[in-house]
């Protein structure tokens, strides 16, 4: 079976990442960058010789944030911002905010306006995938290159895009073998969410180590058995709340598709050629997020992962308010009800007293499934 122990390491370093990072840099006085969500090109934050730190959302409710953003927005962008406005980013150099959907996007006006520190810069995606999109893209990287040097002092060279991108290449390889051992019964859902969101806090050469040590021991380990064995699929999941719901009912996560699982790490960059030129194609055609309005693409991916991973069935969790997902949810579940998967839909706002409702639900939902009733989703939802 799994390291247990590192996976427990990972899951208190994401737990207590604010003062875990700020422990860290004191220590090594490396600079510290950080993204919002997974379209962000941390390879270029790391060829600057940063670290990048990805920004999560938490299970509370925003104090400071509710004085600018309305409560019918994101939860997850509102309560970044009011880290950020409660001075928790006090360790960061800079943000990256990518311009993924109007609500994150929204969030750099109110930075510069009332947190100001540290800077931030926008990066811009483009909406749709094509070779116009790439160049677009492409550009703009060397556009943010300029902004690091200008604003940062800190210089990215092609060569030292080159290394980044075989750190992280290395990263995503972790992972997928870490997925793999989901499959198999060797990792628990629990311990693979804890290895995915550490990696957007531990530095990459360090994450590495860490989870090249796991893959090791799973080589001779065991494959494992659960009652129900399930998809997970989400936008920004960075709450254990469901999957630990879950393996308290004896049940297991097996396919992890949301942006810091499975999708981050299904395809490397490609390592010969223009550095910058492959950083941008990765990101405009294999990121596969729903803010490109192109939900053929990641429906194709979930129907290729169900068919080389036996289900019983799916979860679609959903942030509250966030209408990309929310748009893709019914073709989701449509896909997945043509393969024979019940799928539950939850959806959150990050309220405490969610919990309760969220165990009864899936507990009512497991008795379902193990019953094989064909009347899940009414009795469900």
């Amino acid at each position: 079976m799994s390291d247990h122990n590192t996976f427990l390491e990972m899951r208190q370093i994401y737990l207590n990442r604010h003062a875990w990072t700020s422990q860290q840099k004191s220590l090594n006085k490396i600079p510290r960058v950080g993204f919002i969500c997974r379209l962000t090109p941390v390879e270029l934050i790391l060829a600057s010789r940063a670290i990048p730190v990805e920004l999560f959302g938490e299970r509370k409710q925003p104090l400071s944030a509710g004085a600018y953003m309305e409560s019918n927005v994101c939860p997850f962008a509102r309560n970044i911002l009011d880290d950020a406005l409660i001075g928790r980013y006090g360790y960061l150099d800079a943000v990256i905010v990518p311009h993924s959907c109007d609500v994150v996007t929204k969030i750099i006006d109110f930075w510069k306006a009332y947190v100001q520190t540290p800077p931030v810069y926008q990066i811009w995606i483009p909406h749709v995938v094509s070779d116009h999109a790439v160049a677009g893209l492409k550009q703009e990287l060397y556009r943010m290159a300029e902004w690091f040097t200008r604003t940062l002092g800190l210089d990215i060279s092609s060569q030292s895009l080159r290394t980044a991108i075989q750190v992280i290449n290395t990263s995503r390889r972790l992972l997928r073998q870490l997925h793999r051992g989901c499959q198999e019964g060797k990792v628990q859902g629990s311990e693979f969410l804890a290895a995915a969101l550490s990696r957007g806090i531990i530095a990459p050469e360090q994450w590495n180590q860490m989870v090249a040590g796991i893959v090791e021991t799973l080589n001779d380990g065991k494959m494992g058995t659960s009652a129900v064995r399930l998809l997970l699929s989400a936008a920004a999941m960075e709450d254990f709340q469901v999957i630990d719901t879950v393996e308290k009912l004896g049940g297991s996560v097996v396919l992890h598709e949301y942006c810091d699982g499975y999708r981050s790490c299904r395809a490397d960059i490609l390592e010969e050629g223009d550095p910058w030129l492959q950083v941008a194609s990765h990101y405009v055609r294999e990121t596969l997020c729903p803010r490109f309005y192109q939900p053929g693409l990641r429906l194709e991916l979930v129907r290729e992962m169900v068919s080389t991973t036996s289900v019983d069935g799916a979860i679609a969790y959903a942030l509250a308010n966030c209408d990309c997902y929310q748009f893709e949810e019914m073709a989701l579940t449509e896909t997945l009800e043509g393969l024979g998967i019940p799928t539950i839909s939850l959806h959150t706002n990050y309220e405490a007293q969610q919990n309760e409702q969220m165990f009864t639900r899936l507990e009512a939902f497991f008795e379902i499934v193990q019953g094989g009733s064909k009347t899940w989703q009414r009795q469900c939802q």
